[in-house]
């Protein structure tokens, strides 16, 4: 998929003057576990940050709740490590990290597909057409977040285990050509910063933009919210702090964190 990246690719990421160095991987258990012992080994006040870390292969790929993301060629994994300074704003605010980034990783998608296909699965997943080609995973380490990316963008799935192949799907099925997978990492890139820059200066279009992809609207959701508790309801999409909204017969809860376990 990428048995190198690009030095025009590098330069390409590297001219918007946002990311500071590009370190790409053959093959690494993980992105966001390589760029936390990045960090951790250099020490913040030498690590130049924003920094992207880029593999071609994962061996422990991991998506939320340590569970394992099938990780082959044709998978752009990815971890864009970012300082907090960079991030400023209330402590609540940066839960809605993983709704901005799905957001500019929907966004980039949509420049290759049909846009009215793309969904955004609250909190952090992406999907075309029903079906699911992009998740995010987002660490803190050391004051540093790392903003972790799997976007499927040309994949085999002949390969692929059949619970995987059946419910996912990549940029190149989508929109049925071949797709460069270095064109879609630059795109992501000024994306990414074009949100996230947007989300920092206060600007609250990501929400209005949000809610137009969101997947769960007008749906039946079931929501584990922990080891006891699940939660069912209508969703009526998100609120101004990116919380879901489920409203059952008697209440309208306000859901900042859970796992959704099913929709209809």
């Amino acid at each position: 998929m990428l048995p190198h990246l690009p030095q025009t690719a590098i330069d390409a990421i590297l001219a918007g003057g946002w990311i500071r160095e590009v370190q790409w991987y053959p093959e690494v258990d993980s992105t966001n576990l390589a760029a936390r012992r990045a960090v951790n080994s250099t020490g913040l006040q030498y690590s130049p940050l924003p920094k992207l870390f880029v593999a071609d292969r994962q061996t422990a790929g991991r998506g939320r709740l340590q569970r394992q993301w099938w990780s082959p060629e044709g998978c752009l994994m990815l971890t864009l490590a970012v300082s907090d300074q960079s991030l400023l704003g209330r402590p609540e605010e940066w839960s809605q990290l993983a709704l901005i980034s799905g957001l500019a990783v929907a966004n980039t998608v949509a420049q290759f597909v049909d846009s009215q296909e793309v969904q955004l699965k609250w909190p952090n997943d992406v999907f075309v057409s029903g079906k699911k080609i992009a998740g995010i995973l987002i660490e803190s380490d050391a004051k540093v977040w790392l903003i972790g990316i799997g976007l499927n963008v040309c994949m085999n799935w002949n390969a692929a285990p059949v619970e995987v192949a059946s419910k996912a799907t990549c940029i190149s099925t989508a929109c049925a050509r071949s797709i460069d997978a270095t064109v879609v990492l630059v795109e992501l890139m000024e994306e990414l910063q074009r949100t996230l820059e947007g989300w920092r200066s206060g600007d609250l279009d990501w929400q209005s933009a949000w809610r137009q992809r969101c997947l769960l609207t007008g749906r039946v959701v079931h929501v584990r919210v922990s080891e006891h508790r699940e939660i069912v309801g209508v969703c009526e999409g998100i609120d101004a702090q990116g919380r879901l909204i489920l409203r059952d017969e008697n209440d309208v809860q306000l859901l900042s964190t859970g796992e959704v376990l099913a929709y209809s």
